[in-house]
């Protein structure tokens, strides 16, 4: 935010469209503005078939819709990845940053798109910025997943991606707030 006379600006993000009342604070002073986002943000699912794979000796890789890969083995405790293809229109992604929403995963995780490695995603919200990563056309998502020694001690608990798993997008805009 930067001060100029009796106004703010301030750059802000957005999650939807609508007209958003926005409100700021700066040496005691309020200021009130709106601004109007026209651009529909809709999310794109990334539903379907997944391919999982565990991370153990032998294991054959199970294309199926997301779940708890208890459904595949009941007593797995260790890694699995997931991996899936999407196709992104060009028009989406311009002037958008781009959050790829894990949705449910039980316990951690770690998400590379197009070969790129990102940050590990240790607790709620799962969610890591693919601005930059995410290009036009077919992109690979992969996430690796670890979960408890609760399975392998016979306490099987649902583990994994659990989804659902959506592409959100986002729009910045600069805002002019008056002091009130």
């Amino acid at each position: 935010m930067t001060r100029h006379d009796n106004a703010l600006r301030a750059t802000v993000e957005a999650t939807a469209a609508g007209t958003h009342r926005l409100v700021g604070a700066d040496g005691g002073h309020r200021y009130h503005g709106t601004v109007r986002i026209d651009d529909t943000l809709t999310p794109v699912p990334v539903d379907g078939d997944w391919t999982l794979t565990f991370e153990r000796e032998g294991a054959e890789p199970v294309t199926a819709p997301l779940g708890s890969w208890t459904e595949h083995d009941a007593l797995f405790s260790g890694s699995g990845t997931y991996t899936t293809d999407i196709d992104v229109d060009a028009d989406r992604l311009r002037g958008r940053r781009v959050v790829l929403d894990l949705g449910d995963v039980r316990d951690v995780a770690e998400v590379s798109v197009n070969g790129t490695a990102l940050p590990p995603l240790l607790w709620a919200p799962f969610a890591a910025d693919v601005t930059g990563h995410v290009r036009a056309g077919r992109n690979t998502l992969r996430v690796r997943v670890a979960n408890t020694l609760s399975n392998e001690r016979k306490k099987p608990l649902p583990s994994g991606l659990l989804g659902p798993v959506t592409l959100r997008f986002r729009r910045r805009t600069t805002v002019e707030l008056r002091r009130s």
